[in-house]
């Protein structure tokens, strides 16, 4: 691996890292309040449904991104500043 291949690297851990934190972090506080109300309220059937529903989420919202990265990967890592030389590495390791 040369210094391209992992200068590359970082711009995908810093895509990754965004996505986690603006898609999973609000879902995970989402959540977090929904199955705290309805256990607080000792609604079993409200804590399935959030339990549900924050998975079916998490699933579309993950299938939504991996499909952006597929389709989009070039455009996606120019955001990150990503130059001519780096970007075959890195739309190899996004996607």
């Amino acid at each position: 691996m040369g210094l391209v291949e992992l200068a590359a690297l970082g711009p995908n851990a810093a895509m990754y890292n965004v996505i986690f934190f603006i898609a999973f972090m609000a879902l995970a506080v989402v959540t977090t309040d929904q199955m705290a109300t309805a256990n607080a309220r000792n609604d079993k059937r409200a804590v399935g449904r959030a339990f549900f529903l924050s998975a079916t989420t998490a699933l579309a919202v993950g299938l939504v991104c991996c499909l952006a990265i597929s389709v989009f990967p070039e455009q996606i890592l120019a955001g990150f500043q990503v130059n001519e030389e780096m970007m075959g590495s890195a739309r190899t390791y996004a996607v």
